[in-house]
């Protein structure tokens, strides 16, 4: 019988069953079919040689991403399992600055974005991501209603968000992540790397920005992207120099 195949009673047929609804076993039913990797999945119907009991194959060439990996047709540089091929992040916006730690009680925590031309704020999210396990923190901060504007150019616009004392974790490792409507642009983190549990990074390894903050850190600091347009950005330390709203010191766009 076939799927379309209709029963009697007007009801469809399942796969690998009798009129009665039993099954029969052999090539349709799976029957005592072997299973070399034990995944749950006779080799005759197996995607790979490898354990891959979901069948995932999320690049479509027939081969399940598990012996894909394995067989290093395609990479998985953050080890979460997925090829990296198929992780396409967002594109349109990204952190620009933030500060989150400095000497005394912390003040002026803040976080930054810029989002190009064509970016709808309201679909552009912040969520904080806690290191000790790599689970969001906080409530997530949406960019066009959290966020303040700041200045704009030719193709962009920036936008600043000021947290309380402690609004934002002091590292060791922390991080935070930037999603375009629901899909990550960014998931950068510092003083270390994370693996995120949950939230719109899940399962992502981040991007340690490899500059940091401090107990000692003067207020009026941050950390920001300084460099000539996005390829050349890098991280650096800006000393008395934090800017939320404007491009950073050192930063042209």
């Amino acid at each position: 019988w076939k799927h379309s195949d209709v029963a009697a009673d007007g009801s469809l047929f399942s796969p690998g069953t009798t009129v009665d609804g039993d099954t029969f076993g052999g090539d349709c039913g799976g029957g005592d079919l072997p299973d070399t990797d034990g995944d749950g999945v006779p080799d005759k119907f197996d995607n790979c040689e490898l354990p891959n009991p979901d069948q995932a194959d999320c690049n479509g060439n027939g081969i399940g991403d598990v012996c894909d990996i394995a067989d290093g047709t395609s990479e998985d540089v953050d080890g979460n399992g997925i090829p990296d091929e198929c992780e396409v992040l967002a594109e349109g916006g990204w952190i620009n600055e933030l500060h989150y730690d400095n000497a005394s009680s912390d003040v002026d925590e803040m976080i930054e974005v810029i989002l190009l031309d064509g970016v709808d704020a309201s679909t552009v999210t912040i969520t904080l991501y806690n290191g000790s396990g790599g689970s969001p923190y906080g409530s997530p901060l949406n960019v066009g209603s959290d966020f303040t504007p700041g200045d704009t150019g030719a193709g962009y616009a920036i936008y600043f968000i000021v947290l309380p004392s402690n609004g934002i974790q002091n590292g060791s490792p922390d991080g935070m992540c930037l999603d375009i409507g629901g899909i990550v642009a960014e998931f950068i983190s510092y003083e270390g790397e994370l693996t995120a549990n949950g939230g719109p990074a899940d399962g992502m390894t981040s991007t340690d920005i490899g500059v940091s903050e401090s107990g000692g850190t003067s207020i009026g600091s941050s950390l920001g992207l300084t460099g000539t347009g996005p390829e050349d950005y890098i991280w650096s330390v800006l000393i008395d120099l934090a800017s939320p709203g404007s491009l950073n010191d050192g930063q042209s766009l």
